[in-house]
């Protein structure tokens, strides 16, 4: 490699591909070399963003060109007239002057932008004006993911100083013309770039882009994002509604809520100053209010019950505390079982010293046995003139499965569809009578179902159906604790209790498509206590199965 009148060495860390022939090599012809001891040298901003049809180009090359016998720095100008699809990819076309040969490998420049957006393929005829083809940098989303990382976020730590930005800026602003909607500004790109490569790569990038969005129809499925920076553009170039957040300062306040430390105020004050900037303030203080951001830092608390070998109506009683990487095991007496209704009164104790000790914060979950899922739980009063479903959310989980390994494999996918935001429901109406077999085909042959949604108890055929569902891998479920008075006898539609609550439910969802469902499903508590004359709502039981936490036995016991 030869910089600055110095030669330096340099290895192939991949080529893609990795072999051509002898021919024009296929799509996307490039190769990504490793320099060592590399002098201190300006790095070129790269955009790998699609460039605008009839965008002014610049490319630059070494041909051999007006005879002096050995290659000589040109700079040519063109045109983006098109795309040609051809050997597996998609390359841009340069037309308006001479590709000379020796031009192959030149980075070319969008002039609108100010970035190299592509590197020089062939030309189309030697000797002519006619121009020839670019490899767009899209094409590096053929190296390996993590290589394609190292690379962008190499870039985006190197532009921090800004130089290069300020350039763009200059650059822009003669022809830029008013954009539609919001738009970043380069410093403000570049800071925000460099913010989101400095953290690490989310576990489930689908996940914080759904939560990114305004729109719950819109999916993450048809993005395939390799990192944070895809959230970041793919957010900023959509259109945005009257009223609604720009997508970028979304994402970083979304971030911001969730790192730790320094760079979490880093996230949260650039997304403060740049909505600020655009007029945005408000919009950010309304989508905090009505967007809460599940933490990893909320506490837990797991109450388990389960069954006694020699006498089955006793329970035996277990309690945890999860508060961030720290599991507490607070109570466990190997020789004490309960009946259901002292379970209850030893329960309320413990939750209420915790609670306290919590500050009211934290959400509990209830690990039991198929015949406690209607014990109505949620009904503890662990606090002054209220119950405990209405201060916090409060689920039910799945005892036999945490116990039944056999079936994590279909749980653990299911999940992370619905955490993904791409999971469907299935509802059983009141008149649904569906085979056992039936819905277990139904709901095996669409690896999407998340939810199972029942409009009446948990008897007989519903029973049934959502012991289907949980041996389906199904992580989450909701039901009403009460019947259906008008169906008594089978009847068509949804004029019934089970049909309102199944229209309010998901009303309700659409209305607050970022809101967790124990959080939902809280509201609805609190919603049906306010309005006693309505009763599609209350006694609403939510079964939220998370694999990704599991009941540990062998926790050391601790003082509450």
């Amino acid at each position: 490699m030869l910089w600055g009148g110095g030669r330096y060495p340099a290895s192939v860390l991949e080529t893609v591909p990795a072999f051509g022939g002898e021919d024009l090599w296929p799509f996307p012809d490039l190769a990504l070399l490793a320099v060592a001891d590399a002098p201190d040298h300006p790095c070129a901003w790269l955009s790998d963003r699609p460039v605008s049809l009839h965008t002014d180009l610049l490319a630059y090359g070494y041909p051999a060109l007006y005879g002096e016998g050995r290659p000589g720095r040109t700079s040519i100008s063109g045109r983006h007239r098109g795309t040609s699809d051809l050997l597996g990819g998609t390359f841009v076309r340069f037309t308006d002057d001479e590709v000379a040969a020796g031009m192959s490998g030149g980075p070319v420049l969008d002039l609108r932008t100010g970035a190299v957006c592509g590197l020089v393929k062939s030309t189309r005829k030697a000797g002519t004006a006619l121009g020839g083809l670019v490899i767009p940098l899209n094409g590096m989303r053929a190296f390996p993911a993590e290589l394609w990382r190292d690379v962008w976020r190499a870039h985006d730590r190197a532009h921090a100083d800004g130089a290069w930005a300020r350039a763009r800026q200059e650059l822009a602003e003669p022809t830029a013309g008013k954009p539609i909607g919001p738009a970043l500004s380069p410093s403000d790109e570049v800071a925000l770039l460099e913010l989101l490569a400095s953290i690490p790569v989310p576990g489930d990038l689908g996940e914080v882009f759904r939560r990114a969005l305004y729109r719950p129809a819109i999916r993450p499925d048809d993005l395939v994002p390799l990192d944070v920076r895809d959230l970041m553009y793919e957010l900023a170039e959509r259109t945005l509604r009257p009223g609604e957040l720009f997508g970028p300062v979304r994402l970083a306040a979304d971030l911001g809520s969730t790192a730790s430390g320094a760079m979490g105020e880093r996230l949260r004050v650039w997304a403060a100053v740049v909505a600020a900037k655009l007029g945005q303030g408000s919009e950010l203080d309304e989508w905090r209010a009505r967007t809460p951001l599940a933490s990893d830092d909320e506490p837990v608390i797991v109450v388990q019950l389960e069954p006694d070998a020699l006498r089955p109506d006793r329970y035996r009683l277990t309690i945890w505390v999860h508060e961030g990487d720290v599991t507490s095991k607070l109570y466990l007496d190997d020789h004490a079982v309960y009946s259901a209704a002292d379970a209850r009164a030893e329960v309320s104790r413990h939750l209420t010293e915790q609670l306290r000790r919590l500050h009211g914060r934290g959400t509990v979950e209830f690990v039991l046995p198929t015949e406690l899922f209607d014990e109505d739980f949620e009904e503890l009063g662990t606090r002054r003139r209220s119950r405990l479903g209405r201060t916090n959310p409060v689920v039910i989980r799945d005892l036999e499965r945490l116990q039944d390994p056999a079936s994590w494999h279909e749980w653990e996918l299911r999940w992370k569809q619905l955490k993904a935001g791409t999971a469907s429901t299935e509802w059983l109406d009141c008149t649904d009578r569906s085979h056992p077999d039936q819905l277990d085909g139904r709901i095996r042959g669409h690896e999407r179902i998340g939810v199972m949604a029942l409009t009446r108890r948990l008897q007989g055929s519903t029973q049934e159906a959502l012991e289907v569902a949980l041996g389906a891998g199904v992580p989450a479920a909701v039901w009403r604790r009460d019947g259906c008075s008008e169906h008594t006898t089978a009847q068509p539609g949804n004029a019934c209790v089970g049909g309102r609550f199944r229209d309010d439910f998901e009303r309700r969802r659409s209305e607050h498509p970022h809101e967790p469902l124990p959080r939902l499903v809280k509201k609805l508590r609190n919603d049906a206590a306010a309005a006693p004359d309505s009763d599609e709502c209350r006694n609403v039981v939510l079964l939220w199965d998370s694999p990704e936490r599991l009941p540990e036995p062998f926790v050391p016991l601790t003082e509450p």
